[in-house]
């Protein structure tokens, strides 16, 4: 708060209680892989208790090992947004808001972090005493190592992959006696590159829903009850002039299966000469009188395009009903939107 302009005051005697406390811990990593740690992250850490903390699981304190890294991360989150917001609020002066929104929302999140870990190889210091987890971490960094940057991974981040690079911030935080400025040196390196507006990539189904919107497109959104295993498998349909077009998803929740159909429906479009992208999405939003897609068609902004059909408490009869009963008329589309859907 101080950082900001805020006068207030802290005793500093709290830190050094927690300094010195964390100091009394009993390092059990050998020195040389502590010092592989430090020698990753470029920072030798003055209190060795504290990274200790930060790199410890709760799946060893269950078997009674006295810390976790739970409380460090809750520190090392909120810092590491502070600093992200920061840093992309400073470098782009001239962009919309909600561009900026998108970016900090691509920079400041799990799977954003657990590249960053394992890009780094920090999830090789993490200690913890669960074999599904091992395999998890080690299915995942097969995946990132074998994938193409530009598809869709087909696995979600371990969360103790995001986790353990946001708790190792805490100890540099209290290490440096609260020097915002000292913790971003050393962790923007390990953050590099920072997504840039150009680089922007939409979440899926949003991007998806974005290009239908302005195009005037139906997009619905299917739930498929019978469940594989614990996955989830949801159906996602776009209804163009002279096509419907609809593809399956699946993974652990609605969200991530949902992600997946809707991106393998943007390369459907895409082969169809339907552009699509961060540059469109941006485009958009600084203009958003003018689509980018193989039709040049001029945005009408009364066009009611996008239906999406959410999992809700209303019975599917119901949902059935409502969604038969909207119809063009209930859009109130101009004649020739209406006769474009047509």
């Amino acid at each position: 708060m101080k950082w900001l302009g805020i006068g207030v005051e802290l005793e500093l005697s709290s830190l050094d209680e927690a300094i010195t406390a964390a100091s009394l811990s009993t390092c059990v990593p050998i020195e040389s892989d502590i010092a592989s740690l430090e020698k990753k992250i470029e920072y030798e850490f003055s209190v060795k208790g504290l990274l200790l903390e930060a790199i410890t699981h709760l799946s060893e304190k269950e078997l009674g090992i006295g810390c976790c890294y739970e409380r460090l991360k809750f520190l090392g989150d909120s810092v590491l947004d502070l600093l992200i917001t920061w840093h992309l609020y400073q470098s782009h002066t001239d962009i919309d808001p909600g561009v900026l929104a998108d970016l900090r929302s691509a920079s400041v999140n799990n799977d954003n972090f657990a590249q960053v870990a394992v890009r780094h190889n920090l999830h090789q210091h993490l200690l913890h005493s669960s074999g599904l987890l091992v395999s998890q971490i080690l299915e995942y960094v097969k995946v990132i190592s074998e994938s193409d940057p530009r598809s869709l991974p087909s696995i979600r981040a371990p969360k103790a992959l995001g986790d353990v690079v946001e708790s190792i911030v805490g100890p540099i935080l209290i290490g440096t006696k609260l020097s915002l400025d000292q913790v971003w040196n050393v962790f923007y390196p390990l953050l590099s590159p920072i997504v840039t507006p150009d680089k922007l990539e939409l979440p899926p189904f949003r991007e998806l829903n974005e290009l239908c919107d302005s195009l005037g497109h139906f997009v619905k959104v299917k739930e498929n009850c019978e469940k594989m295993g614990s996955a989830m498998h949801v159906e996602v349909s776009v209804q163009l002039p002279n096509a419907l077009l609809v593809r399956e998803g699946k993974g652990p929740n609605k969200k991530t299966a949902k992600g997946e159909a809707a991106f393998h429906l943007l390369k459907d479009l895409e082969k169809r000469g339907i552009l699509h992208g961060s540059l469109m999405s941006k485009g958009k939003r600084d203009n958003p009188d003018h689509i980018y897609d193989s039709f040049h068609l001029k945005r009408d902004s009364s066009i009611c395009s996008s239906l999406i059909e959410e999992h809700s408490s209303e019975p599917a009869s119901h949902k059935r009903h409502t969604l038969d009963e909207t119809n063009l008329t209930a859009c109130k589309l101009p004649p020739k939107s209406q006769r474009l859907l047509q």
